[in-house]
């Protein structure tokens, strides 16, 4: 049932979303900014022309699930430079350094690219302190390029997979066919299909669901999955900006969407969101496994392992939303308050003035996956 204190903390939460979203104005300057880029890269004087060069979105802009930076930093806007060319033509040095050579010969690119020789995968153009985007431009090729076409490739009507550059690859200097591979279109895909499918199971959104997808530009799709998963971002940043262990945003987008149930209210989304996400995290070996949906040997969460404070601190910070959702029916609890606490808006209050209680314990395989239930 839909009651009076619920409709009040929808409100409240899209109040929320609508300032924590990215401007639009901001998608359409990084849009022309990427396709500018591609312009260069592609015109009849590049050395890369015939190789066709594209620029693709990724991440959170091609989601439509970017959220404002943290105080200090920078929108962070990924693309793709896909290449038609095969292993055969070069090595992973040489086509990171022809895609890097022809930015750096740009008078204006060449001055924002940071660092000058290139980060591990990509390039970085940092753009102006005004504008306080930079754009990670990731060199790659087809896996098949043989029958490579760049609308079978946005619709997945053949493999998406793309081979990438990689500095610290034993065979980056060298002809080789092992490549590290990637499927952001892909995942691209399955996000949109995923989130359709799921809302036309309800009959209220199944409008939102056929008509405002994919066919309107990215920052004005407004889905309840879409904004829930832009508050489960936010409320990281704010509540754990500074700790390294923090969840990072493909394994919250990847678990928020198989947890979503196409609900059309923000806040039951969320609640059953955040209830459900440690469902999809797997248990092979004794390892945390949040498999990447369009490639079943990929481990988003491979750094769990190494590093098993990622999964305490993905489980505490999951619980403290869990705890957070719940109390706001509490009679006795401003719900307006406490959101804005949890959000930052009121940035004299920290957030250990919320009444959470953290599981004490240590996170271990041998307990189970649902550790923020432990009271």
């Amino acid at each position: 049932m839909i009651t009076r204190q619920k409709i009040d903390i929808e409100k409240k939460l899209r109040e929320i979303v609508d300032e924590i979203a990215v401007p639009e104005g901001k998608y359409e300057e990084a849009k022309t900014s990427y396709e500018a880029i591609g312009e260069w890269l592609a015109s009849n004087n590049s050395n890369l022309q015939q190789y066709k060069p594209k620029i693709y979105p990724q991440g959170s802009f091609a989601f439509g699930t970017a959220i404002k930076p943290s105080h200090g930093c920078d929108y962070d806007v990924d693309a793709v430079c896909l290449l038609q060319a095969s292993k055969h033509n070069f090595t992973q040095e040489e086509l990171k350094n022809l895609v890097g050579g022809r930015l750096k010969e740009h008078g204006t690119y060449s001055r924002m690219l940071e660092p000058k020789d290139g980060r591990r995968r990509c390039w970085t153009l940092e753009y102006s302190d005004k504008s306080r985007f930079h754009i990670d431009i990731l060199p790659a090729i087809p896996f098949d390029v043989m029958n490579f076409s760049e609308s079978a490739y946005i619709n997945g009507l053949l493999n998406q997979t793309i081979c990438i550059t990689d500095k610290l690859h034993r065979d980056y200097k060298i002809l080789s066919n092992d490549w590290h591979t990637s499927n952001p279109q892909g995942y691209i895909n399955w996000f949109f299909n995923e989130m359709r499918q799921k809302m036309q199971k309800n009959a209220r959104v199944e409008f939102a669901a056929n008509e405002s997808v994919e066919d309107l530009p990215l920052y004005k799709r407004k889905t309840v999955l879409q904004m829930a998963i832009q508050l489960l971002k936010y409320h990281r940043d704010i509540n754990w900006r500074n700790d390294d262990d923090k969840p990072i945003s493909i394994i919250i987008t990847t678990l928020a969407t198989k947890a979503y149930n196409g609900e059309d209210n923000l806040y039951d989304a969320l609640v059953n969101i955040c209830k459900t996400m440690p469902d999809y995290i797997e248990n092979r070996n004794d390892t945390y496994w949040v498999g990447n949906p369009v490639n079943e040997n990929e481990n988003f969460a491979d750094k769990w392992k190494e590093t098993p404070r990622k999964a305490q601190v993905f489980f505490q910070w999951l619980f403290s939303l869990n705890t957070l959702l719940n109390n706001l029916l509490d009679e006795h609890i401003d719900f307006s308050e406490a959101l804005d606490v949890a959000y930052g808006r009121n940035q004299e209050t920290s957030c250990n003035n919320i009444n959470i209680v953290l599981p004490k314990k240590v996170v271990h395989m041998t307990d189970p996956i649902k550790p923020w239930r432990a009271q």
